[in-house]
């Protein structure tokens, strides 16, 4: 079985809701919404970020959930948002999707993704189009790692059942899990029991990622948890501040007083941070609450408060585990 995920992303909720429900049935409706597929042996889950430009979490939480992208951008959204967008696609290394734009627009979309590392080879289609790609999506190829590495998820909605207990929803990136294991949840570093597992609404006995799974669990509660927390088959890196190699945006012309109230989205998580300093390129940052780190360790600053949000981004160059 074949197990796609894929985010759309853009600042018109009507373009980005006309991709949606062409590519699947809507599911799980928040601030972060999913939509399901199932056909034959591929499996389609569709995120979006239902809640931009409002609110820049539901942007950088589900571009860092799925591994494919669609950027929908019309006369009417071609704007500030859709600049933030393309910036959190290149920024989360999304170099695999495409752009569903106007026939009046397309030559200037092209010209602002021509310079974009991770965009400039996004296939283009029409709204028009949405069969065709659908159809072109469908025949996508997952990253395949191996099965045997340690299983990893990243959680996005959880809840209570009555007569189950905790349900975990999240995306499997590697390994795989079956029923009864003992997982370890990061940064709070608490370990749960799987007691069942569910995909596509159905029980099974063992799951391999990539995949959309819910978890039904012991050992941890509904208030534990938050989005973007990781469950593994080992402990995840868990800090409370780190030292960055950080670049400022271009765009964001406003000079730094410190200590510099920002949020912090590293992977799917969003906290509250402090920047503390900023010399010869390094910031070190400290989080309002640990935030875990699994392999890929980008860190992105922005200031809600400023029409520029994205205010910068760097890698992880020394996490502090002791502060």
């Amino acid at each position: 079985m074949k197990s796609l995920s894929l985010c759309v992303v853009g600042s018109g909720e009507e373009d980005r809701k006309k991709v949606c429900s062409m590519l699947g049935k809507k599911g799980t409706v928040s601030d972060v919404s999913f939509y399901n597929f199932k056909e034959d042996d591929v499996i389609l889950t569709t995120i979006e970020s239902s809640s931009f430009p409002k609110k820049l979490s539901s942007l950088f939480q589900s571009v860092a959930l799925a591994e494919f992208a669609v950027l929908a951008v019309s006369r009417d959204s071609l704007d500030s948002g859709a600049g933030e967008c393309i910036l959190a696609l290149e920024l989360f290394g999304k170099e695999k999707g495409f752009i569903v734009t106007d026939y009046e627009v397309r030559e200037q979309v092209e010209k602002i993704v021509s310079s974009s590392k991770a965009l400039c080879g996004y296939e283009f289609f029409y709204f028009d189009e949405l069969d065709s790609l659908k159809t072109r999506v469908l025949e996508l190829q997952p990253d395949h790692r191996n099965p045997e590495e340690g299983f990893l998820m990243v959680g996005d909605h959880f809840f209570d059942v009555k007569g189950i207990g905790t349900v975990f929803l999240g995306m499997a990136r590697s390994g795989r899990v079956s029923k009864h294991d003992k997982l370890l949840v990061s940064p709070i570093g608490k370990e749960l029991i799987v007691r069942s597992i569910q995909m596509q609404g159905k029980d099974v006995d063992e799951a391999v990622s990539p995949a959309r799974l819910g978890l039904a669990v012991r050992g941890v509660s509904v208030d534990d948890m938050k989005r973007g927390f990781l469950v593994a088959s080992k402990e995840v890196e868990s800090v409370h501040s780190a030292k960055i190699s950080f670049s400022k945006s271009a765009f964001y012309k406003k000079e730094f007083v410190f200590p510099k109230k920002v949020m912090a989205a590293v992977d799917c998580q969003f906290v509250e941070a402090e920047m503390d300093s900023l010399e010869e390129g390094v910031a070190s940052v400290v989080f309002s609450k640990k935030v875990a780190f699994s392999g890929g360790q980008l860190v992105v600053l922005c200031d809600l408060d400023s029409n520029v949000r994205i205010i910068g981004h760097g890698n992880v160059l020394q996490p502090d585990e002791n502060r």
